[in-house]
């Protein structure tokens, strides 16, 4: 499991947690950066419907500066950036 998979994992709790405290969804929540950097303790402060946006649409969120492997497309914003990633030729479709 890459880095960004198991941040992740801790994300979605931290989401879940705003939302059973019911933090507005404008209001900006504290994620741990998704990127590769194994080292990395970085936060990054983004409303809750930015972050479930990134869910459904697959993006990773990371600090402004820091990256992932096989990133496709960046979209910036303040403070972070949600990429997404290049699909997997070997988990293409028909594979």
């Amino acid at each position: 499991m890459r880095r960004h998979q198991r941040i992740r994992i801790q994300n979605v709790r931290i989401a879940a947690s705003a939302q059973r405290h019911h933090f507005d969804t404008a209001t900006g929540i504290p994620f741990l950066c998704e990127c590769d950097d194994e080292l990395c303790h970085d936060f990054v402060v983004l409303p809750l419907r930015t972050f479930e946006r990134a869910l459904r649409d697959g993006d990773v969120l990371v600090a402004d500066g820091h990256g992932v492997d096989g990133a496709e497309r960046a979209a910036p914003a303040d403070g972070y950036t949600l990429v997404h990633l290049a699909q997997n030729p070997a988990h293409g479709a028909g594979a």
